[in-house]
């Protein structure tokens, strides 16, 4: 996941998105263990977008940091923030008194084969802590538009630059250097670094 920290034409939500505790919270509020049964049979290993535990790029902080699942302290890291009044349907409001909506746009079997039912399960996660969350998969092309246009606010994207022959040569994943789209987590900042 690839939650964006500029989204156009939307203030509000870019000074939200910029918080340290937003992306914190959305970690944390992710139960991991859930989509590995459901998903991968119990198989995958769990923890941050990182480079593989075997690379000597790893560092145990990175992987595993904010991977934990705990839906209060996402409620926590999200009231502390301001984000801490509710509609009547206990969905979160935002500054600006509208309700806080945040939406996963992909590009399906692209990104890879249980990339949908991934996002369903992580959009009911993230409402159970009060964001008014949304997934939509979408063509690969649109999908790759938007985002370069600053208008996905969290894209996903699989994590395929994260061994030592690749992280060197292109650690978009985790530095934001090169293109915007398909997944990084700042476009604007690929885009100024480029």
């Amino acid at each position: 996941l690839f939650p964006q920290h500029y989204i156009a034409g939307d203030e509000v939500l870019t000074e939200i998105v910029n918080h340290p505790n937003f992306v914190k919270a959305l970690s944390v509020a992710i139960d991991r263990e859930e989509i590995n049964q459901s998903l991968f049979f119990g198989t995958a290993r769990m923890g941050q977008a990182s480079v593989m535990p075997m690379s000597k790029y790893y560092k145990e902080q990175y992987g595993t940091a904010w991977a934990q699942y705990d839906p209060d302290l996402a409620n926590q890291l999200l009231d502390e923030m301001g984000l801490d009044e509710r509609d009547g349907d206990g969905f979160r409001l935002r500054p600006d008194g509208e309700r806080l909506k945040f939406n996963i746009e992909h590009a399906g079997e692209r990104v890879g084969p249980v990339t949908d039912k991934y996002t369903e399960i992580v959009v009911t996660q993230w409402r159970d802590v009060g964001i008014d969350a949304t997934t939509k998969q979408i063509d690969e092309s649109l999908y790759n538009e938007r985002k370069l246009a600053y208008e996905v606010h969290c894209g996903i994207w699989h994590n395929d630059r994260c061994t030592d022959l690749l992280f060197p040569i292109e650690p978009r994943w985790f530095i934001p250097t090169t293109g915007g789209n398909q997944g990084t987590a700042c476009s604007p900042c690929a885009d100024w670094y480029q």
